[in-house]
């Protein structure tokens, strides 16, 4: 778990958020791929103080629960 989340900390993309995300969920459900669809288009332009897009956290720890 610790290199999981090792991995997970260096994550700043939504493309990278994206892959992992799908990477621990071997069959996602047509509801989970439409709440993700449904994030990133609410989230589009919001972006953290860091200037990460905004929707990287909340996907990453999707996928951390999902582990």
């Amino acid at each position: 778990m610790d290199a999981f989340l090792d991995k997970a900390k260096n994550i700043h993309t939504i493309e990278e958020a994206t892959a992992l995300l799908w990477n621990q969920i071997s069959s996602p459900q047509d509801a989970t791929k439409r709440a993700l669809a449904l994030s990133l288009n609410a989230h589009q332009n919001q972006t953290r103080k860091s200037g990460e897009p905004y929707i990287v956290h909340p996907i990453l720890v999707a996928a951390i629960t999902a582990k």
